[in-house]
C-alpha cells in the first residue's frame, strides 16, 4: 500500500503506512518482508529528495537482506544505493557499490545467469 501512495505522490501517507508495516513486520519477526518495507521507505524518501533518510533505509534493507542470505535482494539494494548516489552526482560512491569484486551483485549474476541482478519488490 505504501508503494502505491508513493507512486501517486502521496508521500506522507506512504511514510505513515510504511512505518506501520515496518512495525508489524518487526513484531512478527518477518525479516524478508521487513527488508522490502525498508526498500519502499527508501524509495519514498528518495522521491522526496531526503537523501540521508533514503540512505539509512537502504542500509537497513541491505543489513536485512544479508541477514537472511538473499543475494538477489542484497544485489537489488546495492543497485538502489548506487542509483541514489548517482542521482546526487556522487559517482565514485555510486561505482563503489557495483564495482567491488565478489559482491552480491556478481554472485547473483553467477547464480542466476542474469546479465544484471534486479530485485523484484512486492508492495508493502
Amino acid at each position: 500500500m505504501g508503494s502505491i501512495y508513493t507512486r501517486q505522490g502521496k508521500h506522507q501517507k506512504a511514510l505513515d503506512v510504511l512505518h506501520q508495516a515496518i512495525q508489524l513486520n518487526m513484531d512478527i519477526e518477518e525479516e524478508g518482508e521487513l527488508a522490502k518495507c525498508y526498500v519502499h521507505l527508501a524509495i519514498t524518501y528518495e522521491q522526496m529528495g531526503h537523501w540521508d533518510e533514503a540512505h539509512i533505509a537502504n542500509e537497513e534493507a541491505l543489513r536485512l537482506a544479508r541477514a537472511i542470505q538473499n543475494p538477489i535482494s542484497e544485489a537489488g539494494v546495492l543497485l538502489n544505493l548506487a542509483n541514489l548516489h548517482r542521482k546526487q552526482d556522487h559517482f565514485d560512491n555510486s561505482l563503489a557499490y557495483i564495482n567491488k569484486p565478489n559482491t552480491s551483485i556478481e554472485r547473483s549474476r553467477m547464480q542466476n545467469g542474469y546479465p544484471l541482478a534486479y530485485a523484484i519488490w512486492g508492495d508493502c
